[in-house]
């Protein structure tokens, strides 16, 4: 299996287990709503403590992420949503966690009212960034200095408004209330709780479905956690719409699905660190291989050309030294298809790779090349010994071809579907295959592809040209 099928394949099971975990949350609502009896409220205070520790390090880590993105890309659209889960992730800590650590059962109004605005600050910058990428939901907001300074203001003026005005606020939902005691849906809360939850409830939703558009669009990997960890914090703020257990030291549906909200969102913050380091030590290891491939040309290759072309020089003179020439000639071919190999890109696809070889082959020997694709060029290939297999034999036959067939021009043609095939077709002037069946190129071209489990076939007639093909299954 290739890279990118292994990639899509990974992706399409991620995309239905979020979709169930979603479709289950909206389920759970629908069930609880529509038969009181299923209602249930566990007193387990410490819990909310737990999801808003969990929301905490989730914020921080996307925030972290999405300011490395923009140092990256030079994006501003970035620093909206560094911004968003910045706040989330000091006013969630100040506001909440910290007041819950220091009080076993904080129930004044800031603790209630401060959270609900950092949420809904939250909520505002991702809907923004999902449905308004090209539009900046702060001013000035194009470092990561200011991004701080936004952070650090909004947090401030929160905390400082809801405590002034703390006395004037009411209290979002009777501590005393339990779903089980309560038979209504949408009125358990205070008036204003509920706008503040249905004014959440279309942010979220309508960052959901940006983020899994954006997703569609890129196939950036943390949008779709973004788009599913949105879409439970939609459904987690329609069971606080009819019962805001987040204010009470109740465990109830909607809490449970805010946990699975920020669930998705620390998998996702793994996920992309994951992916981070992993594209860091790719990168040292193509650096490593640039700085082989260029001692090797510098070096080695270089040495072996002199060589050749002095021991070239005197076998007119000397008979002998046609020998020691060819096998200079051929450790030269083979360093630089070292050189090659180690200078491609590390997940190059076969196409580019045999191109590239190809290319050098030509361009060394002199000849005109032609280069045909057939199956899908993009294909990653899946197994490297195929790939470095087919450019020592595209080599060696444009090297023959010159050398021996005094062709002008090589056709190369490339199929990479199921088999992988490879023909090289060249207009020189052939040779007959028994006779020449003892050869050294070829015997060594033979050894390689039956090695590796594979098939070659030579056509050739003298003043006919020359076709090789060479089939991996």
């Amino acid at each position: 299996m290739s890279t990118s099928e292994a990639r899509s394949l990974r992706g399409t099971h991620e995309r239905r287990t979020l979709a169930i975990v979603v479709g289950i949350a909206a389920l759970a609502t629908l069930a609880t709503t529509l038969h009181p009896r299923l209602r249930f409220a566990l007193e387990l205070p410490n819990l909310h403590m737990v999801i808003e520790t969990l929301t905490v390090a989730a914020s921080v880590g996307l925030c972290t992420i999405f300011v490395g993105r923009f140092a990256a890309y030079d994006r501003t659209a970035y620093l909206v949503l560094a911004y968003g889960f910045g706040v989330a992730g000091v006013g969630e800590f100040l506001t909440s966690t910290l007041p819950h650590s220091l009080t076993d059962h904080p129930t004044d109004s800031f603790t209630s009212w401060a959270p609900m605005f950092i949420r809904l600050v939250l909520a505002a910058s991702l809907a923004m960034y999902a449905l308004a990428p090209g539009v900046m939901l702060l001013p000035g907001l194009r470092s990561q200095r200011t991004c701080l300074a936004w952070i650090a203001a909004t947090v401030a003026s929160v905390s400082i408004i809801t405590a002034v005005a703390e006395r004037w606020l009411p209290t979002p939902l009777d501590p005393d209330l339990t779903p089980a005691s309560s038979d209504r849906a949408f009125i358990t809360g205070h008036l204003a709780t509920t706008t503040v939850h249905l004014i959440g409830l279309v942010l979220f939703v309508g960052a959901a479905i940006g983020f899994l558009r954006r997703y569609r669009r890129t196939d950036d990997r943390l949008k779709l956690w973004l788009a599913a960890s949105t879409a439970l914090m939609a459904i987690a703020w329609l069971n606080y719409l009819m019962f805001p257990s987040v204010y009470t030291h109740y465990f109830y549906v909607g809490d449970a699905i805010r946990l699975a909200s920020t669930g998705v969102l620390m998998i996702g913050v793994l996920d992309e660190f994951r992916d981070h380091w992993r594209a860091r030590v790719a990168a040292s290891g193509a650096e490593e291989r640039r700085r082989m491939a260029h001692e090797l040309h510098d070096g080695l290759a270089q040495e072996l050309a002199l060589i050749s072309s002095s021991l070239r020089a005197r076998s007119d003179e000397h008979g002998e030294f046609a020998t020691l020439a060819n096998a200079a000639e051929r450790a030269l071919a083979e360093s630089r298809l070292a050189i090659l190999a180690l200078s491609a890109a590390p997940f190059a696809s076969l196409d580019e790779a045999v191109a590239r070889a190809a290319e050098d082959a030509a361009h060394r020997h002199g000849v005109r090349l032609e280069l045909t694709v057939d199956g899908d060029p993009a294909r990653p290939e899946a197994r490297p010994e195929a790939r470095e297999l087919f450019m020592r034999v595209v080599q060696e036959c444009i090297a023959n071809a010159s050398r021996h067939g005094r062709a002008g021009v090589v056709r190369v043609e490339l199929d990479v579907g199921d088999p992988l095939t490879m023909r090289v077709i060249d207009n020189g002037c052939g040779f007959d295959p028994p006779a020449r069946r003892g050869g050294f190129g070829l015997q060594m071209m033979h050894e390689r592809i039956e090695t590796a489990g594979g098939t070659s076939e030579i056509t050739s007639s003298p003043g006919a040209g020359t076709t090789v093909e060479v089939t991996l299954p």
